[in-house]
């Protein structure tokens, strides 16, 4: 009698222990899913809502678009030393040259990975694997005159830097 009832025992463990992964696997990671149809979206809600004041008078200016996350690495003799995580946002005047810059978001991004992949090694090994902000700014407009021109924007902002060593 004992017998059966073990092997029911063991069959809801197993069952229980294969329903906890499924629900626990089938989650995906927020930061690896990409969802910028969401961002965008959000993004175009509080441009239109600061556009149109908030009811205090306040209204804005300039627009900003939010590129996809680069990840670097930064490349030495021995390998890869360290990965450069940056988050960049292009302030523009109006909302047609939102536009303009969403629609060379590709080619911004890619131009940034190509400029700034060998450069971060030389800089960094001048500052002690350290590299400044305004030096990769400097780089992010030098770029994104070649791309989009100088008077398609106004200004290129880092919301997010991390570098980490390996």
């Amino acid at each position: 009698m004992k017998f059966p009832i073990v092997i029911i025992v063991v069959l809801l463990s197993f069952c229980a222990g294969g329903a906890g992964a499924y629900f626990y696997f089938e989650k995906s990671a927020v930061a690896s899913t990409g969802d910028t149809a969401k961002d965008a979206v959000h993004e175009e809600k509080k441009a239109k809502e600061d556009a149109h004041g908030d009811g205090h008078g306040a209204t804005a200016k300039n627009v900003y678009y939010k590129l996809d996350p680069l990840i670097l690495p930064v490349v030495n003799r021995r390998g890869v030393s360290q990965t450069v995580s940056m988050v960049v946002m292009v302030e523009v005047d109006s909302e047609r040259s939102r536009e303009v810059v969403k629609s060379n978001a590709p080619r911004l991004t890619d131009a940034y990975i190509q400029d700034m992949y060998g450069i971060l090694n030389k800089h960094a090994a001048l500052n002690g694997g350290v590299i400044h902000v305004s030096f990769l700014k400097k780089r992010l407009r030098n770029v994104t005159d070649k791309i989009l021109g100088e008077d398609k924007y106004l200004d290129i902002l880092i919301q997010v830097i991390e570098q980490r060593p390996l």
